[in-house]
């Protein structure tokens, strides 16, 4: 057990560590607050963002998306992660502790541990933590990276998201038909 109290379980990851792959990780043994956020956050939060495109508004309430926030510690190896969660279960800068740990990119050896927050002392917390462990020499973070959640989608269309407002005017335009297209196939990817 972890000398804070705090242990953090992984789900299942790959027998082999190369190739693109995620797994989640959280401070409960069943991952509840990953599983939930599905369909409790993320998905109406995309949903929100779909049918307010898809309704033709030039300016998009953002709504969680807003708030949501994730900081990721780019990492050598997957061993490399394993020891940072560790540090994290030491050490922790929150009560509660989930988010995920991989690649999206097969061909690159480096592993992202994103973790979650849900407000901006959160994020500060996590990011200052994560900051901390950095300094230390047995932990190897190569870079440090914050995001709002679902940046990927968001700032196609918006731009960098330190200019985002609670509200935030469509940047480019052009890209709606190709984000509504992407969001279409993630949301009704049965169909």
């Amino acid at each position: 057990m972890a000398e804070s109290g705090l242990h953090i379980y992984l789900d299942k990851i790959p027998f082999s560590e190369g190739g693109a792959f995620w797994v989640s990780f959280e401070s409960h043994p069943r991952l509840q607050k990953s599983k939930a956020n599905i369909y409790e956050r993320c998905l109406p939060c995309i949903q929100n963002l779909y049918y307010q495109l898809k309704d033709g508004l030039d300016e998009i309430d953002l709504g969680r998306a807003y708030v949501c926030w994730k900081v990721t510690a780019v990492v050598p190896t997957l061993e490399d992660a394993l020891c940072l969660l560790a540090q994290m279960e030491k050490d922790p800068p929150l009560d509660y502790i989930y988010g995920k740990l991989g690649t999206g990119k097969s061909a690159t050896a480096t592993k992202a541990v994103v973790f979650h927050a849900e407000g901006m002392k959160e994020r500060e917390l996590l990011e200052q933590a994560l900051r901390n462990y950095a300094s230390r020499a047995e932990l190897k973070i190569l870079d440090l990276i914050v995001s709002r959640g679902c940046a990927s989608l968001h700032e196609e269309l918006f731009g960098p998201w330190n200019r985002w407002g609670p509200a935030t005017r469509v940047k480019h335009p052009d890209k709606v038909p190709e984000i509504l297209e992407k969001i279409k196939k993630m949301l009704f990817w049965w169909d």
